[in-house]
């Protein structure tokens, strides 16, 4: 009985995770997406956005300014994975572990990754208040949009001109600001950004001024930005925590087959495969729920879908 019990304790403690992560995630959500797409005017066009795995893939890369194709992505994730799960199957000798390996590897990347993005978002909008400050104050001497979006080009932030020396060229075109900013709108999916450029579309539309909503703008991004560093360190500690408690009962698992050889022998016959492929799929499963619980709210854009 107490062999019986210490061969299910890895598949109990898997569920446990998982059932504790889905019981967080039960009270209803309410999707605020159709009620805000009549907020949009009609005349500004609106934003596709990626479908797909692939598509969202490259999106979240492209967003946070990585070099890399969603190819890539899953290639190098791959390859860390097999390593991580070839050392799994050394350690355990069970084959099911080295496709754990492989998801383990593609999340660890995943979450190096999300850091990065995160760090990018939070630097991009820091530097988008500053472009709306010069938008703000070159529209208070010359109120033009093309000479507005050649100053962020000459003295805006590093990280914004190559995006605004892309518009700039567009307008120079011939292109209207709306149909010059789509496509930095389609990559970085900001919604301070998309709202700046709703607001200077109003004004080359209607002559409208639009100063007053200029300063809220460039207020709320800034306080926005506090508020977003503080997630971002809750967000990486909810995040390590989701690693160690869905991986504690593969953990106990590889603990085990170490300290008693003879653990080992019952994950060899069916039905210890069959526990074994539940306590990867349960410890997955826990993974995904409580990073999404952690996470979940971090993103106003995320929020809005």
């Amino acid at each position: 009985m107490t062999d019986l019990f210490l061969y299910l304790l890895p598949l109990v403690g898997g569920l446990g995770v998982l059932m504790m992560s889905w019981s967080f995630l039960l009270p209803p959500r309410v999707r605020l997406k159709k009620d805000l797409e009549g907020l949009r005017p009609a005349d500004v066009p609106a934003v596709e956005r990626p479908t797909g795995l692939m598509g969202r893939i490259q999106a979240n890369l492209d967003r946070a300014g990585i070099e890399m194709t969603a190819a890539e992505f899953l290639r190098t994730g791959g390859l860390i994975g097999l390593a991580i799960g070839a050392v799994l199957l050394v350690l355990s000798g069970q084959p099911i572990l080295l496709v754990a390996g492989v998801g383990v590897g593609y999340a660890g990347y995943w979450m190096v990754l999300a850091e990065r993005k995160q760090a990018f978002v939070r630097e991009y909008r820091d530097a988008l208040a500053t472009a709306v400050d010069i938008i703000r104050n070159t529209f208070a001497a010359t109120p033009s949009i093309s000479i507005a979006v050649q100053n962020i080009v000459n003295y805006g932030p590093p990280i914004l001109r190559d995006d605004f020396a892309r518009v700039s060229a567009l307008l120079s075109a011939g292109a209207s600001f709306e149909e010059a900013m789509a496509p930095v709108q389609a990559r970085r999916q900001d919604l301070f950004l998309d709202q700046m450029v709703e607001a200077l579309g109003l004004r080359e539309h209607e002559g409208a001024s639009v100063t007053q909503l200029l300063n809220a703008l460039s207020e709320a991004i800034r306080a926005q930005g506090r508020i977003f560093r503080d997630m971002m360190a809750e967000q990486k500690k909810a995040r390590l925590e989701a690693v160690i408690v869905s991986l504690s009962p593969i953990a106990f698992y590889l603990l085990m087959s170490v300290i008693m050889p003879g653990y080992r022998e019952f994950y060899r016959t069916l039905l210890g495969q069959v526990i074994l492929l539940a306590i990867v799929l349960l410890s997955a499963g826990g993974y995904y729920l409580q990073n999404k619980l952690g996470t979940m709210g971090m993103d106003i854009e995320q929020v809005m879908k």
